[in-house]
């Protein structure tokens, strides 16, 4: 809480903003909406153009909480972009808490989620395609996670944070951000191991209810089993209620929820070849690094 005065939304959008400058050459543009443009008062519109000044794709921010908006953080396309003739449009949805004496201001995981889904717009900005319904995280849900996590990987790494974290009144830069730094490392890791592994858990529930037909029990039995079989040294897992039915990854994903780790996996990967000493010295570099690892994936 005490650091959040240095991580404000327009702090962190500068961070999202220098990033996407350095590793794809582009520059943000904050442009007027037109009467009737947005569906909302808050959305504001970002133009996005190349190193030449010509635009590549639109994005609508809708960041702030308000009463009947969907809850959950997430990027849509509004229009795919194609090799000829079309950009793309897409919205990144957040629900930020609103402020009344300051600007919005970021707890570190709101600064992961904007950080991850400003990688799924880059993603959907970039990809030309013939068919714009392939074009973009409309691609293979295998790949669809991994700029996205990618970015989210930027978003407090020690490289990356000096160049963006502001005071939002004085403008000063993060005090004491060596120790900011080992907090950041601590709440990351505190609990991970359990996370990873109640991951992997799911993916193979994910994988057996979408496998086996008729299924052998009901989903809270067959995750009870995986837990006792994988998990049984870390806890001993009691027979829960059907959470299973209200876990949308289950359904919408549909035996790709592994996805996730594989992407966490992959990001890590790419984040070590980049060379982060040089992330904001050599935009070209990583640019060609940064394709070349994701179409090896």
């Amino acid at each position: 809480e005490d650091v959040k005065a240095y991580f404000s939304l327009g702090a962190c959008m500068e961070g999202v903003s220098q990033l996407a400058s350095c590793l794809f050459g582009l520059k943000f543009v904050a442009n007027a909406v037109l009467p009737g443009e947005t569906w909302h008062k808050d959305v504001i519109k970002v133009d996005i153009e190349d190193a030449e000044g010509r635009q590549v794709g639109t994005v609508y921010c809708d960041f702030l909480e308000r009463e009947g908006k969907p809850s959950q953080d997430c990027h849509y396309t509004i229009r795919g972009g194609r090799v000829i003739n079309q950009s793309p449009i897409v919205c990144i949805q957040l629900n930020l808490t609103r402020a009344t004496d300051s600007p919005p201001l970021l707890l570190f995981d709101e600064v992961e989620n904007l950080f991850h889904e400003w990688g799924h717009a880059l993603h959907s900005m970039l990809a030309r395609t013939r068919y714009q319904h392939v074009t973009g995280t409309r691609c293979s849900t295998d790949l669809a996670e991994i700029p996205s996590t990618l970015f989210e990987s930027f978003a407090l790494h020690p490289k990356v944070v000096p160049h963006y974290a502001r005071h939002w009144k004085t403008g000063e830069p993060l005090r004491d951000a060596e120790q900011v730094f080992e907090r950041i490392r601590l709440l990351r890791g505190f609990g991970q191991s359990l996370e990873i592994s109640q991951q992997a858990v799911h993916s193979l529930l994910d994988q057996q209810l979408h496998s086996t037909k008729p299924l052998p029990a009901p989903s809270n039995e067959m995750l009870h089993k995986i837990q006792s079989e994988f998990l049984q040294f870390w806890f001993n897992p009691a027979l829960g209620t059907a959470w299973t039915h209200r876990f949308g990854h289950l359904s919408g994903y549909g035996a790709r929820y592994y996805f996730y780790l594989m992407a966490r996996a992959a990001a890590n990967l790419i984040l070590r070849r980049l060379g982060m000493g040089e992330l904001f010295l050599d935009p070209n570099k990583h640019l060609l690094c940064i394709w070349k690892m994701i179409s090896y994936f």
